[in-house]
């Protein structure tokens, strides 16, 4: 809720509407909203801020001349999230600096959803 930047009734409704579920679809709960809720798309993208920036960090170098080189390239819409990688790009680099970021917010890559796969073939 710290990083949400609204009107305070309107963060005030929010955290509400977290703390008490949905009216009709679920019951109140004190693990959050479930996905699939009216909700949970907003609470995603709140939470998940930034996770497309990961890769920045790994390859924002500043070569000779005055040129820098590409980032990795993350793309997310609410929850998913994919990494376009060149080739010598580190995913296990690239998946412990998801994981720290998803740490830092109380989360975990889900392993059963989670892959690797080459464009090319």
């Amino acid at each position: 809720m710290q990083s949400v930047q609204l009107p305070k009734a309107a963060k005030l409704g929010l955290f509400r509407a977290m703390k008490a579920g949905v009216r009709g679809e679920y019951f109140s709960s004190e693990s959050g909203t479930p996905q699939g809720g009216t909700i949970s798309p907003l609470l995603a993208n709140i939470v998940l801020h930034g996770l497309e920036n990961v890769g920045h960090e790994l390859r924002y170098k500043k070569l000779r001349g005055g040129k820098y080189i590409d980032t990795i390239k993350g793309f997310r819409y609410a929850d998913d999230v994919v990494f376009i990688l060149k080739l010598g790009d580190s995913p296990e680099l690239l998946r412990k600096h998801i994981d720290a970021f998803l740490e830092t917010r109380g989360l975990k890559v889900k392993e059963a959803k989670t892959k690797v796969v080459n464009s090319t073939g």
